[in-house]
């Protein structure tokens, strides 16, 4: 597995990626369409990788930076799904600097493999804990 795909790998598996893992059901999110016009999600992501649609880094980290961007345009500063969102990109952060470090950046720190916490996959109650709690907008 090359390091983008690592990088994907370690935030699909994240708890608080539930929401980004597919595209936005307008079900779940009227108006959706009408509010984003570049909707990405990590599936998507997934599948230009696996299509070799990302020749350089900065495409990949703009894509991601996309699902931030869509999730706090469509739900707004303060709403659950932006919250996660917010965790997600901090995550996003980190292994991008461990596997896909910036080269125009001088990094002097070096986190070893340990230090990125990739704390927990799936966890189907809490979905259900979130989805409940939320409002009924969905964030990509």
């Amino acid at each position: 597995m090359n390091a983008m795909g690592r990088v994907l790998s370690l935030v699909r598996q994240r708890r608080d990626a539930w929401p980004f893992r597919h595209p936005v059901d307008e079900e779940f999110a009227p108006g959706y369409q009408a509010v984003i016009q570049c909707p990405m999600d990590l599936e998507t992501m997934e599948k230009k990788l696996r299509n070799g649609e990302y020749v350089f880094r900065d495409q990949f980290a703009a894509d991601f930076n996309l699902i931030f961007d869509n999730c706090r345009k469509y739900n707004g500063p303060v709403n659950d799904y932006t919250l996660l969102a917010n965790k997600l990109e901090k995550f996003v952060k980190r292994v991008m600097e461990k596997y896909l470090p910036d080269e125009r950046e001088s990094s002097s720190s070096e986190e070893d493999e340990d230090s990125v916490d990739n704390s927990s996959s799936d966890d189907d109650s809490y979905q259900q804990n979130m989805v409940n709690n939320s409002s009924t907008k969905q964030g990509k």
